[in-house]
């Protein structure tokens, strides 16, 4: 499907380019906008709007409300550490983030701050604050110049310390510090939703030395945290129960973490099929605070419960399916394919017993992929909750209601552990995208260049065109490949260039429609050469694949790879196939830069370059 048109597809829901309307809820959880016009001040998530891994270099606020960040010392991004999700690593030697945002009492009477850590060691220091030496906002556990202050929090003229289970030993745990000054008895220390000091807080407006992430303040240095920070979460007020509850079971099922209590989300788990990602809820807590319009960092948003009553909540999350209409058998009568992407609903009380929180209005976030035609859209509940779609009635009836925003009014079908997505009965005025997962051309037999690319799913897929270049520029037909047509599954293509060019030269797809539409997948490099009499490597600089050639008896001795300091980059590398006297790496994961292959007393510097676009 060519790119044009792949920006009509209605189904194409990439999560990562859709923007949210600033009056939904998308904050984390669904609480607050990212849009920096609601009570969420500051929003820090490891595995989004961070620059560099090692170190870090920036971070962003997602909040929206341009706080700014300085990163100091080097910590670490930490890539698929909780749950597949990412950590920031601080080594409790100068690691910190410092901002200008301030949480002083003077600025922000009330405040909460929700986190989520992993303290490495024992004495792990301060995940957060803003400490100007007059016992300000904090959180951190003692260190080897402050050994009395265990897992403390300030109250104003001193530290709240042996505050239990805020600084579990190598235990990701899910923080909640809400102060409500001047209220007896009013500010609250919650771990993984457990409460667990009751403290009143007295905080005369102070001098800001502004909020620190990875410290606490002006005792830079001291206090510097060692561990693994995920998300840090400011709001700029108390937050109600009814919201509490929903952001740590949005922090639990992303990171895996288990609440002590009020669990209402347990969709996130192996046996309800892991539906983790981008969770977000509305409820109403005991005590009648409420949550009753939410749509968080997924496309998802739902509002309007008709029957939300004290301690219920409706929760949801998805699969991480392809969120591509990528599925064309499990589908009911009538509809031609839907989402690989499903949701899951978790619809109880805090006790985890089945409620009703009556009809619900469902939207789904379609900006900027172009026209759509409403009439196309259905809503697919597995309403008898057997995995399957293709045994159920589609909801029609879709409104629009303008810029991207299409909505299904007062549905009822939805109840506790339901599943749902969204499909179209008429692809022919919703295309959908060839998706090309792979495209690999590496040396093959001698002289020989071996092109092999897989695709997701494909539809109106007529042919692949290959072909090759010297200059980038000027491309020569190479050969053509049928397509599937119309698949939902798995493809693999190959073909083999006999005549390929001596020294650097260059390939590309082109993928043709039946209508004779095309566009054009991202181009590969190879580099040719008849040199077989000493340790030679092609094409340097590599891309992604490094050919390495050699006598035969050279074989007798390893090939490896090392980076300038001198240490073993085999784990970081792959053999793709090794003949006699040629060896193919996959150096795709290596980050760009100079390193040296060594066989026996041989080296030779080999460059790792960034992909060409």
């Amino acid at each position: 499907m060519i790119y044009s048109r792949y920006l009509k597809a209605f189904l194409c829901l990439n999560l990562l380019l859709m923007p949210h309307f600033l009056w939904a809820q998308t904050g984390p959880g669904g609480f607050g906008t990212t849009s920096g016009d609601s009570n969420l001040k500051f929003w820090m998530d490891a595995n989004n709007g961070i620059s560099g891994s090692g170190p870090v270099s920036a971070i962003s606020d997602l909040s929206g409300s341009g706080v700014v960040s300085v990163v100091n010392g080097d910590p670490s991004l930490t890539t698929s550490s909780l749950n597949g999700y990412n950590v920031i690593t601080f080594d409790g030697a100068g690691d910190f983030i410092s901002t200008n945002l301030s949480i002083n009492a003077g600025v922000m009477p009330d405040v909460s701050i929700i986190s989520l850590y992993t303290p490495r060691v024992d004495n792990a220091g301060g995940v957060w604050g803003e400490d100007d030496a007059n016992w300000d906002r904090f959180i951190f556990d003692k260190t080897n110049l402050h050994p009395n202050y265990h897992s403390a929090v300030p109250n104003g003229t001193g530290p709240v310390t042996n505050i239990s289970n805020i600084f579990p030993l190598a235990t990701p745990v899910i923080t909640s510090v809400i102060f409500r000054e001047d209220v007896v008895n009013g500010t609250n220390v919650y771990a993984n939703e457990s409460l667990e000091s009751t403290f009143t807080s007295n905080m005369g407006p102070e001098i800001s030395n502004n909020f620190t992430i990875g410290d606490i303040g002006s005792n830079l240095g001291i206090f510097d945290f060692d561990g693994d920070i995920a998300e840090i979460i400011v709001v700029d007020k108390a937050i109600n129960t009814s919201e509490r509850i929903i952001i740590h079971n949005y922090l639990a099922a992303k990171y895996g973490v288990s609440l002590v209590n009020n669990d209402v989300y347990n969709q996130d788990e192996p046996a309800s099929g892991n539906y983790d990602h981008d969770v977000a809820g509305i409820g109403q807590a005991s005590d009648g605070t409420n949550h009753t319009d939410s749509q968080g960092t997924g496309t998802v948003r739902i509002l309007n419960p008709s029957n939300l009553d004290n301690d219920e909540f409706m929760m949801w999350g998805h699969n991480n399916g392809n969120p591509q209409a990528v599925e064309f058998f499990d589908v009911p009568v009538g509809i031609q394919a839907r989402l690989g992407r499903v949701w899951r609903v978790s619809e109880v009380n805090t006790s985890g017993v089945g409620v009703d929180v009556g009809a619900v209005d469902i939207r789904f976030d379609l900006n900027g992929l172009g026209p759509i035609t409403a009439s196309d859209l259905r809503l697919l509940v597995d309403s008898d909750d057997d995995g399957s779609f293709n045994d159920e009635a589609p909801i029609s009836g879709t409104v629009s209601l303008g810029s991207g925003i299409y909505e299904y009014q007062s549905v009822t079908a939805i109840d506790n552990n339901a599943r749902f997505t969204i499909a179209t009965a008429n692809r022919i005025q919703t295309p959908l995208p060839v998706e090309l997962t792979s495209f690999v051309v590496v040396p093959y037999q001698g002289d020989n260049v071996i092109l092999k690319w897989e695709t997701a799913s494909e539809i109106d897929n007529d042919y692949f065109r290959v072909e090759k270049s010297v200059n980038g520029t000027d491309w020569k037909y190479v050969g053509r490949e049928e397509g599937a047509g119309n698949s939902s599954s798995t493809n693999a293509y190959s073909m083999i260039d006999k005549s390929p060019y001596m020294g650097l030269s260059y390939y590309r797809l082109k993928q043709v429609d039946f209508n004779g539409e095309f566009k054009y997948e991202q181009m590969r490099s190879i580099k040719f050469t008849h040199d077989h009499s000493a340790l030679n490597t092609y094409p340097n600089p590599s891309i992604d694949y490094l050919t390495v050639e050699m006598d035969f008896d050279s074989m007798n001795s390893d090939v490896i790879l090392y980076n300038l300091s001198g240490k073993s980059m085999q784990n970081h590398i792959r053999i793709i196939s090794q003949e006699k006297s040629k060896i193919v790496f996959d150096i795709t994961s290596l980050s760009a830069g100079v390193y040296y292959l060594k066989r026996g007393t041989e080296v030779k510097k080999v460059i790792k370059v960034s992909p060409l676009h």
